[in-house]
């Protein structure tokens, strides 16, 4: 994918951009969300990044990397209800999967401060 080439080659506008016309000409295509998302999200877009990942969420609800940026969104949000739940519905899918029990464990954390 030529987007993910621009953002390995840390040309983050270039591959925004190719992501969004990837989002008009192929709007059932959860990846091109997903990855625009990321951008948003490096770039400390959090409102912005969190509506990508729930457009990509919109076409494929169970997808992982959707949710577990959504929920960094709304970690970085101070969103920690929202975050909860997403967080607990990565682990529910993926039990395994590290980095989203300890964000979980975070935001419970913040939310009971």
């Amino acid at each position: 994918n030529y987007g993910i080439a621009l953002l390995a080659q840390n040309r983050w506008n270039e591959g925004a951009q190719q992501f969004h016309y990837v989002t008009q000409i192929a709007p059932d295509f959860p990846a091109a969300f997903i990855n625009l998302g990321n951008v948003y999200l490096r770039f400390g877009q959090f409102d912005v990044a969190s509506e990508r990942y729930q457009s990509a969420l919109a076409l494929e609800p169970d997808n992982l990397t959707a949710l577990y940026g959504l929920a960094q969104c709304q970690v970085k949000l101070e969103q920690w209800d929202a975050a909860i739940d997403t967080l607990d519905k990565v682990i529910a899918i993926d039990g395994n999967y590290k980095s989203a029990a300890r964000l979980l464990e975070r935001s419970k954390a913040q939310r009971s401060s």
